[in-house]
């Protein structure tokens, strides 16, 4: 779901002014792969999400470091990564996320740190069906438990 750029398409894509674009900078051989694998599930679920909300001014590619390398004015201290390229900014130092591996969270950096603003819902990693669900089962749950719930979702 997250289109594949490399060195040659990384200045058209990554570096169009009239968007803000998180770069998944992951291997898909070697000691990072499994790792990258991992944050991939993630990350393609955010590009998703995005789609499906219509947030038209924020985009999701990713880079296989396996195959090809970074530009030099990028500097990719580790593998699997997400690093933003904001809109107006696309120069260096880059905002490179830092958080848990989460769709909501990914979301919500993204939406903090890039130059075009767009509203995210209270829970933008679900669709309509599943934030019904969610709100439902919460619910029933102990007080206790719905404030961690909360903390960790909302």
């Amino acid at each position: 779901f997250v289109p594949a750029v490399n060195q040659e398409a990384f200045e058209s894509v990554v570096m169009d002014g009239s968007k803000d674009v998180a770069v998944f900078f992951y291997a898909s051989s070697g000691p990072a792969a499994e790792a990258s694998t991992n944050g991939a599930i993630f990350v393609n679920r955010c590009a998703e999400r995005f789609e499906e909300l219509g947030v038209s001014t924020a985009r999701v590619v990713r880079l296989d470091t396996s195959r090809h390398s970074a530009p030099s004015s990028v500097q990719v201290q580790e593998v699997p990564s997400l690093v933003l390229f904001p809109a107006f900014s696309k120069g260096p130092p880059h905002q490179t996320f830092r958080g848990k591996f989460k769709v909501q969270h990914i979301m919500w950096w993204i939406q903090d740190y890039s130059s075009r603003p767009f509203k995210l819902p209270e829970l933008p990693h679900l669709d309509e069906l599943e934030a019904k669900a969610y709100w439902e089962q919460k619910a029933e749950l102990p007080a206790d438990r719905q404030e961690r719930v909360a903390k960790d979702s909302e």
